[in-house]
């Protein structure tokens, strides 16, 4: 809620000594009837004399506690939590000589009750629980256990923390106290701050240990006593309810000190805290938007000279006020409930003069407005299959290839398959298959683990998770179903038909594995990276020999234990079982692989998609097959080969039937980055992406991506129902869905068009650099100039005669059928990604972390909601119902989305863990109960309200 004034003496002739006033409180500004207990800023303006107020319950008579304590002629304000009376009220009571001025802002209220659910708070009124005027003062340095929960009206279980207020009464000397859980170690932090000769009172969260207790130490050199007063508790449990409370580890988000995070304070400087991560460990303990307000510790440390500090909200200016009052050479500690601006920070000042180190440790948070969506599901709708690693052609009629993103395709003489995700790899390197019912490939997972997958003719199985190092060369040579060879750097195993062994390293001798080959159980050969073979024997690895003298990665492959071949560089050498040959030079180009199938029959490939052939004396000249560039070779014993273009942006095959090569064909699709989604209902959806596919969603689940537009990236796509969608691309052109299918695509700009929006499948507007053209139905029109400066990015259309285009750096400008008009810059600072207007009069777009709206005559600001570089986009259904999608940047981990309901923020919800990038790009909401969010790359993550 916004903050409400409840009292200001000013109005009248001030407060005088001793009196008491009564004010309402529920009923105005929105706090209900039913509010049992309100947090409220007090400010006490400049007093004639150092003294206290007391607020307590309307109705009831004051029981001598102190709210605030002050010191004359200084300005001081604080967070106040007061049980309300049975009317409403609150009253207030001056409890100096001289006549106050006091101002009361309710920030938050309670409502009445019995708490259920944990974090909840429930007020008691004043309860007192510990006073050593009953017993023995607190010896200096003595530690003193406090019972709390089982007495009064603090119930004897299920309590994690209560309200307090605790007083110092006249200490003799100035100190401190400290107060923490009483099954915790002291951290070496105060509580409560004291001068010499003034009661200390301060009101404090004081969590309590699993047996219901709180410890209290003295850390001053002369006995003190203390009392201590419940103002009410908070129950044990995760919170979930809004307003629920939420102790965390104390965690530091200021620091000023030399050498530490930030620059000392110096007089009249405010500076903003952001308070969720921790400064010393980068953890983030407090959620990064959505929290009203954060308990916390100030910390001022031996201050050169007296002064103050004043911490106010974030999203307003300082009101004069006064929060900490020190004094000269005394390190100064107090807890305050700081109350968050919109913007999730809040102001600290320094009121004096030189300058002034302070440390600030949260110590919790109080849950925000729950937010009304959850993610219900999240799918990889376009996966991303990557470029082809490896072939293995067992046969003339069966081969498979690998992807780099762990994906599969195999070949059966005719046609290839559709790509299949290959047990749980997430990358894949190499594949060895002996027959089409047999196939053995090597990768990582998501974790990172090296793994072995398997083939069975049918589908892929995950074998087993290898203990290698996931970051080096991975290859794999089977020479029958009852042996394989898998390495991982220097590391390998081996598969004897049933089972996987694992050794630590090939002898240790050869240093990194660059290729193997394995014609048979007992006999393998590998190549390192150092241009050094050695041979396994079926027990062990032979001590490894240089081919050629040179630091040359081979590839090799062998026909049996007396017949290799290998290639390198631009040459080629052989191995007769007993030594290598001299290395020959075979071409000009860099040789990357060779596949034998005799001692007269192999073939070498290279870096530019040709083929050399050897019939056991010569190599051939090179022959063309692949003009796109590397290509990775296998044949079968039969002398079929398939060619495809490795590591590359096109996913090709040729295939040799033993006397010509085919031309190049598309073994898969190459999918792009998720670039757009609009969604009408939910159940109907379409996303586009950058390499030219379109996908839609029934309402379960999506289609595979479909190719619309030649391989040409799609920026964005605007649909009115499932029978009628556009999409525009970085070409300038403009592709029609009918329910069915896709229409090919039409000019409309000779540039990059940004965006699409459609009201009807008879009005559309289009944009890119500084035009936009409108579409009737059946035609574009000729684009027209409706900007100057920076390109156009989004467009939002309401109807015939209402849109918004926005630049990406924030000038907008608005359509009314007939022209276009200018409507000014938003006070975003640039890279503006989306708007969305969901009335004629009401707009929102989207920059990094700043959104601003439009009202109908001006732009204004929305408050911060996530740092820099996490807002990628924003859908509006209705003016009072916005969701933010966000998440990528630095340290924001998983993406997350947030609900604006026309006053606030919602607390996030975050995606599903497990899925893609945290980084976005799209977000549609056809209605306050249903979105559909992308990631920048391959994943849809529905939400419902």
């Amino acid at each position: 809620m916004n903050t409400v004034r409840v009292l200001d003496t000013r109005t009248g002739s001030g407060l005088a000594s001793g009196h008491v006033a009564r004010f309402a409180v529920t009923g105005r500004g929105g706090i209900p009837a039913g509010a049992a207990a309100v947090t409220l800023n007090l400010t006490v303006l400049r007093p004639g004399s150092t003294g206290s107020i007391a607020v307590f319950p309307g109705g009831t008579a004051w029981n001598g506690a102190a709210s605030i304590s002050f010191v004359a002629a200084q300005t001081k304000q604080s967070m106040v939590t007061a049980k309300l009376g049975a009317d409403g009220t609150l009253s207030v009571r001056n409890n100096i000589a001289s006549t106050i001025q006091v101002i009361g802002d309710v920030a938050g209220y309670y409502t009445g009750g019995t708490p259920s659910t944990p974090g909840a708070f429930r007020t008691i009124g004043f309860q007192r629980a510990f006073d050593t005027r009953q017993s023995h003062a607190l010896a200096p340095g003595s530690v003193t256990r406090m019972a709390i929960t089982g007495r009064g009206a603090v119930p004897a279980t299920g309590v994690a923390a209560v309200l307090a207020n605790l007083t110092v009464i006249t200490p003799s000397r100035a100190g401190s106290v400290s107060t923490w859980a009483g099954d915790a170690a002291w951290d070496g932090s105060a509580s409560v701050s004291f001068a010499a000769g003034r009661t200390g009172q301060d009101v404090l969260n004081v969590a309590l240990g699993s047996d219901g207790t709180a410890l209290i130490r003295n850390n001053t050199g002369v006995a003190l006593h203390v009392v201590l007063d419940l103002i009410g508790y908070y129950l044990a449990g995760t919170p979930v309810g809004y307003g629920a409370y939420q102790a965390i580890t104390p965690t530091r988000v200021y620091d000023n000190r030399p050498g530490a995070f930030n620059e000392p304070l110096t007089p009249g400087q405010a500076v903003p805290v952001r308070p969720v991560f921790d400064q010393r460990t980068k953890i983030s303990r407090v959620p990064e938007w959505g929290v009203p307000a954060v308990v916390v510790r100030f910390t001022v440390l031996t201050p050169a000279q007296a002064g103050s500090l004043s911490i106010f909200r974030g999203d307003r200016a300082w009101n004069g006020s006064t929060m900490i009052s020190f004094g000269a050479g005394a390190t100064a500690q107090q807890q305050l409930t700081t109350v968050l601006g919109l913007n999730d920070v809040f102001e600290l000042q320094y009121n004096g003069a030189g300058s002034v180190s302070v440390v600030a440790d949260v110590l919790g948070y109080y849950l925000g407005v729950p937010n009304p969506l959850r993610y219900t599901s999240g799918q990889e709708i376009n996966p991303r299959h990557g470029s082809l690693m490896d072939i293995s052609c067992p046969t003339a009629t069966f081969c498979m290839t690998v992807q780099r993103n762990g994906f599969a395709e195999s070949w059966h003489g005719t046609a290839w398959s559709t790509p299949v995700r290959a047990g749980r790899a997430r990358a894949l390197s190499s594949v060895s298959c002996t027959s089409a019912s047999f196939c053995v490939a090597i990768g990582s997972d998501s974790s990172g683990l090296t793994v072995l997958e398997t083939y069975d003719g049918t589908s892929w199985t995950h074998a087993i998770n290898l203990p290698f190092n996931s970051s080096t060369t991975k290859r794999v040579s089977c020479a029958s179903a009852t042996f394989c060879m898998a390495n991982s750097g220097a590391s390998f195993a081996t598969f004897n038909g049933s089972s996987w062994s694992t050794r630590t390293a090939t002898g240790g001798q050869l240093s990194s594995l660059h290729s193997l080959s394995c014609p048979s159980a007992a006999f393998c050969m590998g190549t390192d990276h150092d241009g050094k073979a050695g041979t396994f024997d079926g027990a062990s690895w032979s001590a490894p020999v240089n081919v050629t003298g040179a630091i040359t990665p081979w590839w090799v492959s062998c026909v049996s234990a007396s017949f290799c071949v290998a290639v390198g560089r631009a040459e080629a050498v052989t191995f007769n079982g007993a030594k290598w040959s001299a290395p020959r030079t075979i071409h000009t180009n860099h040789l990357l692989r060779v596949s034998c199938v005799s001692g007269t029959n192999c073939r070498a490939s290279d870096s530019s998609g040709s083929v050399l052939s050897f019939d056991g004396t010569d190599w051939s000249a090179p022959m063309p097959v692949q003009a796109n560039g590397p290509a990775v070779i296998s044949c079968s014993s039969a002398g079929t080969c398939g060619l495809i273009e490795a590591a590359s942006t096109k996913a090709t095959a040729a295939m040799f039937n033993g006397a010509s090569w085919s031309a190049p064909q598309t073994v898969d699709y190459l999918p792009g980055d998720l670039t757009g989604v609009s969604c009408t209902a939910a159940s109907f959806c379409m996303a586009v992406e950058t390499g030219g596919h379109a996908l839609s969603y029934n309402g379960t689940a999506w289609t595979s991506p479909k190719q619309i537009d030649g391989g040409v990236a799609l920026t964005g796509v605007s649909c009115t129902g499932p029978s009628f969608c556009v999409a525009v691309d970085s070409l300038g052109r403009a592709l029609a869905f009918d329910g069915s299918g896709w229409s090919s695509a039409a000019p409309v700009y000779p540039g990059r068009l940004a965006a699409v929006s459609c009201t009807s499948s008879s009005f559309c507007v289009a944009v890119g650099a500084d035009k936009a053209a409108t579409f009737n139905g059946s035609s574009w029109t000729t684009p027209v100039p409706i900007v100057s400066g920076s390109s156009l990015s989004a467009v939002s259309c309401r109807s015939t005669t209402f849109c918004v285009a926005i630049t990406k750096s924030g000038n907008a400008t608005r359509f009314n059928g007939a022209g276009w008009s200018a409507l000014g810059y938003t006070t975003t600072s640039g890279n503006v990604h989306t708007i969305s207007c969901p009335t004629t009069s009401y707009c929102l777009a989207s920059s990094f972390s700043q959104l601003s709206s439009w009202n109908g005559s001006a732009w204004s600001r929305y408050p911060y909601i996530v740092p820099a570089a996490a807002v990628y986009a924003a859908s509006c259904p209705q003016a009072e119902f916005c969701v933010a999608a966000a998440g990528g940047g630095p340290q924001h981990g998983d993406g997350q989305a947030s609900v604006w309901d026309g006053s606030q923020w919602s607390m996030p919800v975050t995606m599903p863990a497990g899925g893609g990038t945290s980084a976005g790009s799209a977000i549609s909401c056809p209605s306050t109960s249903f979105c559909m969010q992308l990631d920048s790359a391959t994943f849809a993550y529905r939400l419902d309200g």
